[in-house]
């Protein structure tokens, strides 16, 4: 029988493995950072807030009417007519007016959370391309993009986005269709800047699904801020060849030029792609996950923190 000293396939690729990660550099220490596996989707507050229900709304609701003063002030002087012999006009002219107001009130605010409720579902259920995890894709690299909604999408996923069209969370470029991997992004809805934002990627070639699948590392990066300047980190990444570079029936290959290509660089503003921004200037671009849901800039410059899904305000 014919045997080959080219190792197998999935040999090949597990000794590539273990020995990049052997050369992989110690993550950086200190507080405010926070670790993202690349395609190992994890859960860091990524998953829609559950949204309250009547009974517990209620209390809310009535809490924020008496954050007004002068709710405040008729409150005590209904107090004072009711359990005192001070008011000489009897026990409920203030009582009846307060009741009225602040029950208008609050149901003034139950149709503004109904109406946020509706547009957060809206936004939620959005869709979103997602570089395919299946059960099966985890055992060989995925060379398709699934079409989820955003509030299933979590930070570790790579997510594919095309021209004018929005970002569903909080992305870090890995790589676009232009030569350098670059894309421009327009911030206008977050900023009011009109000047699109030159994003540099971490990925310089142009990637396929394939490719973007078998990325191993991790993202060190700041915690959620609604700062849209304020984000730092590192990147420590294991870059596969491209297929297209490989010829699988060529033997005389020698396995150590199929080595992966080590990826470290610097993480900033420069790399982030914000939620609601939109992609100009390129058709599509790859990015992978890092905030989502109530940590998007979106969300914490909105004061929505905690509220919706991925892209939710």
């Amino acid at each position: 029988m014919f045997c080959s000293s080219r190792p197998s396939s999935w040999q090949s690729e597990f000794e590539r493995s273990t020995r990049s990660r052997a050369n992989w550099p110690e993550p950086l220490s200190g507080t405010g950072l926070r670790r993202c596996d690349l395609n190992k989707p994890q859960e860091l507050g990524s998953q829609p807030r559950q949204e309250p229900s009547a009974v517990s709304l209620l209390p809310r609701l009535f809490f924020e009417q008496f954050q007004r003063a002068g709710n405040v002030y008729f409150a005590l002087i209904a107090v004072l007519q009711l359990f005192t012999d001070l008011s000489p006009v009897g026990r409920t002219p203030t009582l009846l007016p307060l009741v009225v107001v602040v029950g208008l009130g609050m149901l003034r605010g139950g149709y503004e959370e109904r109406c946020r409720r509706k547009a957060n579902r809206l936004v939620n259920d959005h869709p979103a391309e997602r570089l395919e995890r299946s059960a099966a894709s985890r055992r060989r690299r995925s060379t398709t993009f699934e079409m989820v909604r955003r509030r299933d999408l979590a930070v570790g996923d790579i997510v594919r986005v095309h021209a004018d069209q929005e970002f569903p969370a909080d992305l870090v470029l890995l790589a676009s269709a232009l030569a350098d991997g670059s894309c421009h992004v327009d911030t206008a809805r977050l900023d009011g800047e009109t000047t699109y934002r030159l994003c540099q990627p971490l990925v310089r070639q142009g990637a396929s699904a394939s490719q973007l699948s078998g990325i191993e590392g991790y993202l060190d990066c700041s915690q959620p801020a609604a700062d849209l300047h304020a984000f730092s980190g590192q990147a420590i990444l294991s870059v596969p060849p491209a297929e297209e570079a490989i010829d699988p029936d060529d033997y005389s290959l020698d396995p150590e030029m199929e080595e992966p290509t080590q990826v470290r660089t610097s993480l900033s503003p420069g790399s982030l792609l914000p939620c609601g921004a939109v992609l100009r200037n390129t058709t599509h671009c790859c990015g992978v996950v890092v905030y989502t849901g109530g940590e998007t800039k979106l969300a914490q410059s909105s004061g929505a923190g905690g509220a919706g899904g991925a892209g939710g305000a």
